[in-house]
């Protein structure tokens, strides 16, 4: 981004919406709502949100200009020595107090001469603001930084959350303690730097590695909601927290793919080498260009290969520029690297993989009859019969497998989860489909659980009264697991 654009940040009564407006170029002004998470351009100001404010009745500010390094505020002066310019102003509702930066963000008070220092820029900020019922003081920075601070008493505050808008189209925002929400793949931007000692090099960790533990948008919202009180936030989302000063102790495995040999018949083998750095390994997986290509029966790994293994993987190669990316997950934090692999001469068109198709569709609940659906079981079977005709089209073959009220195999949840291992022959030239039709719902972290056939009232009412544990219900974690699905920001199933 350009920063050198003259930019302000704008802010709701509470301080939730938020605008940066591009004064120079209004078509590349956003907007952000802590509310849903929404980010995106907004030109026309949709929202309608108010400046910064900058001179209030009754108070006169002079020396405020670049060349002039001694701010006076009603005839006083702010400091007692040269070198403060005097940047901008944000004031206090209803008070004749504000908060002002030069490089450093202070407090002061026409009032009583009250003076305190807040904090120091680290990104260097642009504009400031304070929302309209002097809840949130707001800062703009370079790099795209959000930040929003706890006013308390109008004259200090703490800070509550952080973002960064990474491009038109990801972004991430973050607590203190490392929890985060993000866009689909912004926490693959933005990381920890873990020094391991003066004679060791540092390493450095993607949030998307720890997405397991610290991807948390109820958490955040909650954080926001309670202004920063954290023991509040913890306490309404519930679960379990892991202190980020032990990062180390569960950091991902090490990986190191070797160079590539040569290509032989659109496929290359690679040669990797994998140590653990904490916990033992579970299982491993290859891409090439985003598509996976280890079949779920090859991911597991077992014995000494939980603590290192060296091994030669076989990679399709179908584009002339390829990336390669090797994940191996541990249970808790995932190892990631990657390499660029490019192709020379002609490359072959691949041959038709298998499709995969699991069908699950639910119309009766005997637990809960007056929950019962129509047409939820038709089209699971409509789309399986669809599917196999295509069979000598599209496919090499088609491979279909129906559960609903109408077939053999009834669609309850013991029956379900033994079916999601239908997929398992499946490579990275095959295409997978599960399609899941009934009733889905979900709890208050955002967690979607599927219902099936056998699922009870109990369970959906403990959902909503915050209760974690569902016996009769799928949550997306199991399919997830099983389909090795590492992103599901925004994406229920």
């Amino acid at each position: 981004r350009d920063t050198d654009d003259d930019r302000e940040i704008q802010a709701s009564h509470d301080g939730r919406t938020v605008r940066i407006h591009n004064k120079s170029h209004p078509s590349k002004s956003v907007t952000i709502s802590l509310d849903s998470f929404e980010y995106g351009p907004d030109p026309q100001n949709r929202h309608t949100l108010p400046s910064p404010r900058s001179h209030p009745l009754g108070v006169t500010i002079e020396n405020t200009g670049e060349d002039e390094l001694h701010p006076v505020v009603n005839g006083q002066y702010v400091f007692s020595s040269y070198g403060y310019t005097l940047g901008e102003i944000a004031f206090y509702p209803g008070s004749t107090d504000w908060f002002f930066f030069s490089g450093s963000v202070y407090a002061y008070s026409s009032k009583d001469g009250y003076r305190s220092f807040l904090f120091e820029s680290e990104f260097g900020l642009e504009s400031l603001t304070i929302s309209g019922d002097g809840t949130f003081f707001i800062t703009l920075s370079s790099y795209d930084i959000i930040e929003w601070y706890h006013i308390i008493n109008g004259r200090q505050v703490e800070k509550v959350l952080t973002m960064r808008i990474i491009d038109d189209n990801e972004w991430i925002a973050w607590t203190d303690d490392g929890y985060y929400t993000s866009s689909a793949n912004g926490d693959g931007k933005v990381g920890w730097i873990v020094n391991s000692g003066i004679d060791t090099r540092s390493d450095y960790y993607s949030a998307r590695q720890f997405e397991r533990i610290f991807y948390r948008p109820d958490y955040v919202r909650a954080v926001v909601k309670h202004h920063g009180d954290v023991e509040k936030a913890r306490a309404e989302v519930g679960g379990e927290f892991f202190d980020i000063a032990d990062l180390r102790s569960i950091a991902p495995a090490r990986i190191e793919i070797k160079a590539p040999g040569s290509v032989m018949a659109n496929t290359v083998k690679v040669d990797i080498q994998v140590d653990k750095r904490s916990l033992p390994m579970t299982d491993i997986a290859a891409y090439v260009n985003g598509i996976p290509t280890t079949p779920t029966r090859h991911r597991i790994l077992s014995g000494a290969d939980r603590e290192r293994f060296s091994k030669t993987v076989t990679l399709p190669l179908n584009a002339k520029n390829n990336e390669v990316r090797i994940e191996v997950f541990n249970g808790t934090s995932m190892g990631v690297a990657t390499r660029q692999i490019d192709r020379k001469g002609v490359i072959r068109k691949p041959k038709k993989g298998d499709l995969y198709l699991l069908s699950i569709g639910v119309n009766a609940f005997p637990n809960m009859p007056e929950a019962d659906l129509e047409y939820a079981a038709k089209d699971a079977e409509v789309l399986a019969t669809t599917f196999k005709k295509k069979e000598r089209g599209l496919f090499r073959r088609v491979h279909v497998k129906t559960l609903s009220d109408g077939s053999r195999t009834q669609p309850t949840r013991k029956n379900i989860l033994a079916a999601l291992d239908f997929i398992k022959p499946a490579t990275g030239n095959d295409t997978v489909i599960l399609f899941l039709a009934s009733h889905g719902l979900s709890d208050k972290a955002g967690n979607y659980y599927f219902v099936p056939r056998d699922a009870r009232y109990a369970d959906i009412q403990g959902l909503f009264k915050g209760v974690a544990h569902a016996p009769s219900l799928i949550s997306w974690e199991v399919v997830s697991k099983r389909y090795d699905i590492r992103q599901a920001k925004g994406c229920y199933l």
